[in-house]
């Protein structure tokens, strides 16, 4: 009998295991309903930190079977902690936890093939695809709004602002795409790709676009490796970009997506720079640091609206320095595996160049978009050296 679901429990999973299983679920799944952040963070805290933190006083400690990338990733929240330590020592502790409690459970269920990450991301797909015409169907049928109106449910969603919602479809598209059978991939692959399109255009942000080119550029390193595929593959790429922009140019929705205006984005990294230039070089501005500069017109600089960006100067160097070398590991590791779920760390180390605050601190979009897809190939990683 076909399954659909994600999650298969071998006969002798412990209760713990299924406990942060479902945890896990519903914290990726609190993304896109309409939940606090305190109540998604407590979601998390109940199913999948406390039983964690009690397996590790039991035998099912022996079952965190983890990856390649794991000395990585400790090591970048080593460096974070330590450098945050001085201006927030109890978030430094606290939020340093927390990441390796979600990555340890991600890469054990997948090593223990307890989560089926093909299926995982084909579900997640169609959640973030339809997260997203609802916010729409809801602001510009339900609400009457016009085109011009931006679409923003910050105050309802956890992830309900425009730049959110179009990171997680981008995310969640492309990697979903690339775990479609292959003879899905090609033509329903394109049609997602330029609903995306359109869909982002509504909701007039351009960071989702940065993911698209940080996912093609991957894809087009693959092909570029695979000249069987090279002719098809390139015609089905073009087809693709023609269609989409004759079609975002004939509805108008180039135009609405540029009516924002400038981002500043260019301004702002200026200013941090600027600003962490004034600072020890070693450790960053520090944790909690507040901007002295602002953009033209007077408008306060709240952050840098860059992870990397943001690392550099909260952080310092070497905490920015781990982060690429773990982007650099996972795209050395996968090659090995070529995981679909790499797409998503392809698209989201680009738009996270446009956006994104803090990587240590409490559930928040570069967990999922980031931390998730990364933890996952860890797990894959894993799980190739035990088939061996």
């Amino acid at each position: 009998m076909l399954s659909i679901s994600p999650v298969k429990f071998p006969e002798d999973a412990h209760f713990l295991t299924k406990w942060m299983t479902l945890g896990l679920l519903l914290t990726i799944v609190s993304s896109f309903i309409p939940l606090s952040s305190k109540f998604g963070n407590n979601i998390f805290y109940l199913l999948v930190l406390l039983p964690f933190l009690i397996s590790l006083t039991t035998g099912e400690r022996a079952n965190y079977r983890l990856g390649t990338l794991t000395p990585w990733f400790i090591g970048l929240i080593a460096l974070m902690s330590v450098f945050a330590f001085h201006t927030e020592p109890l978030k430094a502790i606290k939020y340093a936890i927390y990441l390796i409690c979600f990555w340890s459970v991600i890469s054990s269920l997948v090593a223990r093939q307890i989560i089926n990450t093909d299926k995982l991301a084909l579900w997640l797909m169609v959640i973030s695809v339809s997260f997203s015409l609802l916010l729409l169907f809801i602001h510009f049928v339900i609400n009457a709004e016009p085109l011009s109106i931006r679409p923003n449910f910050w105050e309802s969603f956890r992830f309900g602002n425009p730049i959110h919602v179009c990171m997680l479809l981008v995310c969640f598209s492309v990697i979903g795409i690339m775990a479609l059978p292959n003879r899905l991939r090609p033509v329903l692959g394109g049609i997602i790709i330029l609903l995306i399109l359109v869909i982002q255009s509504l909701f007039q942000t351009r960071s989702g676009i940065a993911g698209l080119l940080g996912a093609g550029l991957f894809l087009i390193l693959v092909i570029a490796t695979n000249k069987g595929s090279i002719g098809k593959s390139g015609f089905i790429a073009a087809a693709v970009v023609v269609i989409g922009g004759v079609l975002i140019n004939h509805m108008n929705l180039f135009d609405v997506m540029m009516a924002r205006g400038e981002s500043h984005r260019l301004e702002l990294y200026k200013i941090a720079w600027s600003e962490y230039q004034n600072c020890n070089w070693l450790t960053g501005c520090g944790y909690g640091y507040e901007f002295i500069s602002t953009l033209k017109g007077g408008a306060p600089v709240v952050h840098p609206h860059s992870i990397y960006s943001s690392l550099l100067v909260y952080l310092g160097p070497l905490s920015l320095i781990a982060l690429l070398a773990l982007q650099l590991r996972a795209f050395i590791a996968n090659w090995k595996i070529m995981s679909p779920w790499f797409y998503g760390v392809a698209a989201s180390s680009a738009f996270f160049m446009l956006d994104g605050k803090n990587i240590l601190d409490n559930l928040n979009i570069t967990w999922i978009c980031l931390i998730l897809p990364l933890a996952i190939i860890d797990g894959q990683t894993r799980l190739k050296k035990t088939e061996k």
